[in-house]
């Protein structure tokens, strides 16, 4: 019976994992495509309302850093056993990628 148990509950910890990496590729493209918008928002015509313009990349910066500081880092430190060296160098590679993908936008 115990062995039932324990194999559930790797099983549950795995496919955690596994939702948790799928989840911040998702997040990678999201945040690509945030700054994407901000890029251009950076340079709106004068025909839209400098207030209206700010608030917009207020917002989206605000969505991005919740994206980065609630699913990101805590995700690639979970994917990485807590191992914060290792999480760091695996966010220097979803900067990149992120980089990569707002350029191809």
């Amino acid at each position: 019976m115990k062995i039932k148990s324990y194999l559930l509950l790797l099983a549950a910890s795995l496919s955690f994992n596994t939702l948790s990496a799928n989840l911040i590729n998702d997040m990678q493209g999201c945040q690509a495509f945030i700054q994407h918008i901000d890029n251009i928002l950076a340079d709106a015509p004068d025909t839209y309302p400098k207030s209206d313009v700010e608030n917009i990349r207020k917002g989206l910066k605000a969505y991005n850093k919740y994206i980065q500081d609630d699913i990101v880092t805590p995700g690639l430190l979970k994917f990485n056993g807590d191992d914060k060296k290792k999480a760091k160098a695996m966010q220097a590679q979803v900067d990149t990628y992120k980089e990569t993908v707002t350029k191809s936008l």
